[in-house]
């Protein structure tokens, strides 16, 4: 699962529903067993901040890399980040 502390469009499905989301990043990054999550906040996105998916060179190739069955612990650019043990991890700035 990818998630950013920048989209607009989550931010704005949290203060209508009152919860938070999945996709978020920061305190409130979903993790879930077995899926790996990694948090694109560093990455440079649009106006709305959540289109990083289908426009930022990083994140496509990242996700080429994962469809090829790469790792994540063997991927270009992510590093290692823990939240109450639970690993995941982020593109580096």
């Amino acid at each position: 699962m990818y998630a950013s502390s920048n989209g607009k469009a989550l931010k704005f499905s949290k203060d209508i529903h009152g919860y938070n989301r999945a996709g978020e990043s920061g305190d409130n990054i979903v993790l879930l067993k077995g899926v790996d999550t990694v948090d694109v906040s560093s990455v440079d996105t649009n106006l709305i901040g959540h289109f990083y998916y289908g426009a930022n060179r990083s994140v496509l190739s990242d996700m080429f890399n994962l469809m090829q069955g790469q790792p994540a612990e063997s991927r270009f650019g992510l590093r290692k980040r823990t939240k109450r043990e639970q690993l995941y991890w982020a593109f580096q700035p």
